[in-house]
Protein backbone atom coordinates (compact mmCIF):
# COMPACT_ATOMS: atom_id res chain seq x y z
CA UNK A 1 0.00 0.00 0.00
CA UNK A 2 2.94 1.97 0.18
CA UNK A 3 3.38 2.64 -3.42
CA UNK A 4 -0.26 4.15 -3.57
CA UNK A 5 0.06 6.97 -1.50
CA UNK A 6 -3.47 8.79 0.12
CA UNK A 7 -3.23 12.02 -2.15
CA UNK A 8 -3.39 9.23 -5.25
CA UNK A 9 -6.40 7.71 -4.34
CA UNK A 10 -7.88 11.10 -3.46
CA UNK A 11 -7.07 12.68 -7.07
CA UNK A 12 -8.35 9.41 -8.80
CA UNK A 13 -11.69 9.69 -7.15
CA UNK A 14 -11.90 13.65 -7.75
CA UNK A 15 -10.24 13.58 -11.16
CA UNK A 16 -12.99 9.97 -12.24
CA UNK A 17 -16.85 10.05 -11.80
CA UNK A 18 -18.83 7.12 -11.64
CA UNK A 19 -20.34 7.65 -14.57
CA UNK A 20 -17.07 8.36 -16.26
CA UNK A 21 -16.15 4.81 -14.96
CA UNK A 22 -19.87 3.43 -16.11
CA UNK A 23 -19.17 4.89 -19.58
CA UNK A 24 -15.82 3.12 -20.19
CA UNK A 25 -16.44 0.18 -18.28
CA UNK A 26 -20.47 -0.36 -18.60
CA UNK A 27 -22.95 0.57 -20.78
CA UNK A 28 -24.90 3.31 -20.22
CA UNK A 29 -26.30 3.11 -23.69
CA UNK A 30 -29.49 1.94 -22.09
CA UNK A 31 -29.39 4.39 -19.12
CA UNK A 32 -32.49 6.15 -17.98
CA UNK A 33 -31.81 8.78 -15.98
CA UNK A 34 -29.40 7.89 -12.86
CA UNK A 35 -29.83 3.98 -13.66
CA UNK A 36 -28.09 1.42 -16.04
CA UNK A 37 -27.29 -1.81 -16.39
CA UNK A 38 -24.90 -3.31 -13.65
CA UNK A 39 -21.80 -3.99 -15.02
CA UNK A 40 -20.81 -6.05 -12.15
CA UNK A 41 -23.23 -8.91 -12.35
CA UNK A 42 -23.98 -8.52 -16.24
CA UNK A 43 -27.18 -7.23 -15.81
CA UNK A 44 -29.12 -6.26 -18.78
CA UNK A 45 -32.22 -3.97 -16.96
CA UNK A 46 -31.50 -0.76 -15.32
CA UNK A 47 -30.64 -1.83 -11.46
CA UNK A 48 -27.90 0.18 -11.13
CA UNK A 49 -28.12 3.47 -9.44
CA UNK A 50 -25.42 5.78 -9.34
CA UNK A 51 -23.95 9.40 -9.13
CA UNK A 52 -21.03 11.26 -9.67
CA UNK A 53 -19.37 9.40 -6.59
CA UNK A 54 -21.51 6.55 -5.91
CA UNK A 55 -23.24 3.83 -7.18
CA UNK A 56 -25.77 0.72 -5.71
CA UNK A 57 -26.88 -2.11 -7.83
CA UNK A 58 -30.85 -3.42 -6.42
CA UNK A 59 -29.91 -6.93 -7.53
CA UNK A 60 -26.35 -7.64 -6.48
CA UNK A 61 -26.24 -5.78 -3.77
CA UNK A 62 -22.67 -4.20 -4.62
CA UNK A 63 -22.23 -0.50 -3.74
CA UNK A 64 -19.53 2.08 -2.94
CA UNK A 65 -17.46 4.75 -4.91
CA UNK A 66 -15.95 4.98 -8.19
CA UNK A 67 -13.10 2.36 -7.00
CA UNK A 68 -14.97 -0.41 -5.29
CA UNK A 69 -16.89 -0.37 -8.95
CA UNK A 70 -13.90 -0.97 -10.52
CA UNK A 71 -12.88 -3.50 -7.99
CA UNK A 72 -15.53 -5.80 -8.42
CA UNK A 73 -16.32 -5.01 -12.09
CA UNK A 74 -12.43 -6.67 -12.47
CA UNK A 75 -12.00 -8.42 -9.66
CA UNK A 76 -8.72 -6.38 -8.54
CA UNK A 77 -7.78 -5.25 -5.12
CA UNK A 78 -8.00 -1.93 -3.72
CA UNK A 79 -4.66 -0.64 -5.13
CA UNK A 80 -4.64 -2.50 -8.49
CA UNK A 81 -8.10 -0.56 -8.81
CA UNK A 82 -6.59 2.88 -7.92
CA UNK A 83 -3.27 2.11 -10.33
CA UNK A 84 -6.22 0.62 -13.62
CA UNK A 85 -8.15 4.00 -12.94
CA UNK A 86 -5.04 6.26 -13.14
CA UNK A 87 -3.56 4.91 -16.03
CA UNK A 88 -6.43 4.51 -18.17
CA UNK A 89 -7.48 7.92 -17.57
CA UNK A 90 -4.10 9.63 -17.85
CA UNK A 91 -3.96 10.69 -13.95
CA UNK A 92 -0.07 11.37 -13.44
CA UNK A 93 0.78 10.88 -9.24
CA UNK A 94 1.67 14.68 -7.36
CA UNK A 95 0.67 16.16 -4.25
CA UNK A 96 -1.48 19.15 -4.90
CA UNK A 97 -2.43 21.15 -1.43
CA UNK A 98 -4.70 23.29 -3.38
CA UNK A 99 -6.72 20.69 -5.09
CA UNK A 100 -6.91 19.06 -1.53
CA UNK A 101 -8.34 21.87 -0.71
CA UNK A 102 -10.88 21.93 -3.34
CA UNK A 103 -11.62 18.55 -2.69
CA UNK A 104 -12.15 19.20 1.00
CA UNK A 105 -14.46 21.93 -0.03
CA UNK A 106 -16.21 20.32 -2.68
CA UNK A 107 -16.89 16.95 0.01
CA UNK A 108 -18.89 19.22 2.07
CA UNK A 109 -20.46 21.00 -0.42
CA UNK A 110 -21.92 17.19 -1.38
CA UNK A 111 -22.73 16.85 2.68
CA UNK A 112 -24.92 20.25 2.62
CA UNK A 113 -26.41 19.00 -0.80
CA UNK A 114 -27.32 15.56 0.39
CA UNK A 115 -28.76 16.71 3.59
CA UNK A 116 -30.83 19.44 1.50
CA UNK A 117 -32.09 16.34 -0.49
CA UNK A 118 -33.25 14.65 2.56
CA UNK A 119 -34.82 17.28 3.64
CA UNK A 120 -36.71 18.01 0.94
CA UNK A 121 -37.64 14.70 0.24
CA UNK A 122 -39.33 14.10 4.29
CA UNK A 123 -41.17 17.53 3.26
CA UNK A 124 -42.40 16.32 -0.05
CA UNK A 125 -43.82 13.40 1.64
CA UNK A 126 -45.12 15.01 4.73
CA UNK A 127 -47.28 17.40 2.40
CA UNK A 128 -48.57 14.61 0.28
CA UNK A 129 -49.79 12.17 3.57
CA UNK A 130 -51.68 15.60 4.31
CA UNK A 131 -52.95 16.44 0.95
CA UNK A 132 -54.16 12.38 0.95
CA UNK A 133 -56.03 13.45 3.97
CA UNK A 134 -58.38 16.12 2.55
CA UNK A 135 -61.74 15.35 0.51
CA UNK A 136 -62.01 14.23 -1.89
CA UNK A 137 -62.01 17.09 -5.13
CA UNK A 138 -60.45 17.10 -9.00
CA UNK A 139 -58.17 19.65 -7.71
CA UNK A 140 -56.90 17.51 -5.10
CA UNK A 141 -57.19 14.65 -6.71
CA UNK A 142 -54.93 15.78 -9.04
CA UNK A 143 -52.46 17.19 -6.65
CA UNK A 144 -52.30 13.49 -4.88
CA UNK A 145 -51.50 11.60 -8.39
CA UNK A 146 -48.58 14.43 -9.02
CA UNK A 147 -47.38 14.42 -5.95
CA UNK A 148 -47.19 10.04 -5.77
CA UNK A 149 -45.69 10.21 -9.60
CA UNK A 150 -42.60 12.69 -8.74
CA UNK A 151 -42.39 10.87 -5.09
CA UNK A 152 -42.07 7.51 -7.02
CA UNK A 153 -39.16 9.72 -9.88
CA UNK A 154 -37.13 11.21 -6.96
CA UNK A 155 -36.88 7.09 -5.26
CA UNK A 156 -36.48 5.60 -8.85
CA UNK A 157 -33.64 8.27 -9.70
CA UNK A 158 -32.34 8.53 -6.51
CA UNK A 159 -31.73 12.08 -6.48
CA UNK A 160 -34.33 15.02 -5.82
CA UNK A 161 -31.83 17.63 -6.42
CA UNK A 162 -33.49 19.14 -9.73
CA UNK A 163 -36.90 19.09 -8.56
CA UNK A 164 -38.41 22.42 -6.93
CA UNK A 165 -40.09 21.08 -3.89
CA UNK A 166 -40.86 24.50 -2.17
CA UNK A 167 -42.52 25.63 -5.09
CA UNK A 168 -44.20 22.59 -5.77
CA UNK A 169 -45.71 22.61 -2.17
CA UNK A 170 -46.19 26.40 -2.49
CA UNK A 171 -47.94 26.08 -5.75
CA UNK A 172 -50.48 23.23 -4.80
CA UNK A 173 -51.01 25.05 -1.22
CA UNK A 174 -52.22 28.05 -3.11
CA UNK A 175 -54.73 25.90 -5.11
CA UNK A 176 -55.91 24.08 -2.38
CA UNK A 177 -56.91 26.82 -0.67
CA UNK A 178 -58.24 28.95 -3.48
CA UNK A 179 -60.51 25.99 -3.73
CA UNK A 180 -61.69 25.49 -0.28
CA UNK A 181 -62.53 29.30 -0.29
CA UNK A 182 -64.02 28.80 -3.30
CA UNK A 183 -66.44 25.50 -1.91
CA UNK A 184 -66.54 27.11 1.58
CA UNK A 185 -70.25 29.01 1.55
CA UNK A 186 -70.08 32.51 3.73
CA UNK A 187 -72.61 31.91 6.34
CA UNK A 188 -69.98 28.72 7.36
CA UNK A 189 -67.03 30.48 7.49
CA UNK A 190 -66.29 30.50 11.24
CA UNK A 191 -67.28 26.68 11.79
CA UNK A 192 -64.91 25.87 8.93
CA UNK A 193 -61.59 23.78 9.34
CA UNK A 194 -58.77 25.59 9.72
CA UNK A 195 -56.55 26.72 6.62
CA UNK A 196 -54.57 24.51 4.94
CA UNK A 197 -51.08 25.28 6.09
CA UNK A 198 -52.40 25.58 9.75
CA UNK A 199 -53.50 21.46 9.44
CA UNK A 200 -50.67 19.09 11.29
Amino acid sequence: MNNYPRYDVEAVKTAVSVPDALERYGDLHKRRGNRCPCPIHGGKDNNLSFRNDSFHCFVCGAGGDVITLVEKIFNLSFPDAVRKLAEDFGIAPGVDPEAIRRRQLAAEARKRRAEREKDDFRHLATFYHQVQDLPSTPFRDNCVRTLAATIDEIIQRGDASSYPVDEIISTMRQGLQRERHIRTPVHSAQTSPPPFHERT
